[in-house]
């Protein structure tokens, strides 16, 4: 009886442990970065009704994480014209009519590229190679105290 439920253990621990691997990473601004153990990643952005997103490779060295963008295309039939290819506005490349074709969704540009991990954390690194530790407003408009109005961190959070 021991060995039979020793065994089940076991095996639900291996198949637990066996599942996909993913790190996700929040800020207080609507961002969300998702590293994949296959060095894959998604970035998304929400705010009210605006989403958008992107896909790519990562690599870490050290402990700096560098993303590189991948673009998804379609491809926009016009009748009496050549083909053209847009981005995508979901992760399948498809044929598309004019009808169908909407702006939007993926945008790579609202993402950063580089980042330091330290602990549950991940910095922003700026232009110059330092760690973005400077804190900005939020959206909406809050209520001030003594010292200013609040600010929010700029790192992205470990969520588990």
């Amino acid at each position: 009886m021991r060995l039979t439920i020793l065994l089940i253990l076991t095996f639900i621990h291996l198949t637990i442990s066996g599942q996909e691997y993913r790190e996700k990473y929040q800020d207080y601004f609507g961002h969300s970065i998702e590293l994949n153990k296959d060095s894959t990643f998604r970035c998304e952005w929400n705010f009210d009704l605006m989403y958008e997103w992107a896909i790519g490779k990562w690599t870490k060295s050290d402990q700096t994480i560098i993303l590189k963008f991948i673009d998804v295309y379609d491809t926009l039939i016009k009748a009496d014209k050549q083909d053209t290819l847009v981005l995508s506005i979901d992760e399948k490349p498809d044929r598309i009519e004019k009808e169908e074709f909407v702006s939007g969704g993926q945008h790579k540009e609202r993402f950063n590229d580089t980042f330091r991990q330290k602990g549950n954390r991940l910095y922003i690194i700026n232009e110059n190679g330092r760690l973005n530790r400077s804190r900005q407003k939020g959206i909406w408009p809050q209520r001030r105290f003594p010292f200013g109005y609040k600010k929010w961190p700029t790192f992205y959070r470990k969520v588990e």
